[in-house]
């Protein structure tokens, strides 16, 4: 190799550290300055995860939000939250199938992030 064509190499990786020097150092003083957004969210909101077998379509406060598992965010306080599932439990008899529609409600106070399971024995009696 030629003088020239070292002194191109050693040129080309010393930029190449630098610029790699230069970004770790602005990224390091970014995350040092600035609190993290998911602090600040987790003081003022939390997470409320929803899980069921069979799988239940949600609602919250009478809107639906979806079918378990599921999981929101709502904003922290001690007002409950009303949280409605249905789903069909499907039974066998001799004398054939029956799907039978299902109810629960659960009130939840969103205090702090949790998981609320929703089962069969939760079931309430379905009037049409």
């Amino acid at each position: 190799m030629s003088g020239k064509v070292k002194i191109v190499v050693v040129a080309v990786i010393g930029l190449v550290l630098a610029t790699v020097a230069v970004a770790a150092v602005l990224l390091m003083g970014n995350q040092s300055s600035k609190p993290s957004s998911s602090s600040e969210s987790s003081e003022t909101t939390v997470r409320i995860e929803i899980r069921g077998m069979p799988q239940m379509t949600i609602q919250r406060d009478g809107k639906k939000v979806g079918k378990t598992p599921v999981s929101f965010v709502v904003p922290r306080g001690t007002q409950p939250i009303r949280i409605d599932a249905d789903w069909i439990d499907q039974r066998i008899y001799k004398a054939g199938e029956k799907l039978l529609p299902r109810h629960a409600t659960k009130y939840v106070i969103p205090d702090r992030s949790q998981t609320i399971d929703i089962s069969r024995k939760d079931a309430e009696p379905v009037t049409e």
